[in-house]
């Protein structure tokens, strides 16, 4: 989505991206760079559930499974 506006003079132009699609090309990506490191399956699960598992908190994924 995009979103334009003027202020005081200035134009500004704003990009908004859905998360979901954000978050399946960042994992594509990863996969695609994955096999051209030649990274393990254990490897890309770790890169790919990195901010899940780290940043948010084992408990994060468990409370979306309930």
């Amino acid at each position: 989505m995009w979103n334009s506006r003027e202020f005081r003079g200035h134009s500004t132009i704003s990009i908004w991206l859905l998360a979901k699609i954000t978050i399946l090309t960042r994992d594509e990506t990863d996969r695609v760079l994955a096999g051209h490191y030649g990274f393990t399956d254990e490897e890309l699960d770790f890169i790919i559930n990195y901010d899940i598992k780290y940043r948010m908190g084992r408990d994060a994924a468990v409370d979306e499974e309930d």
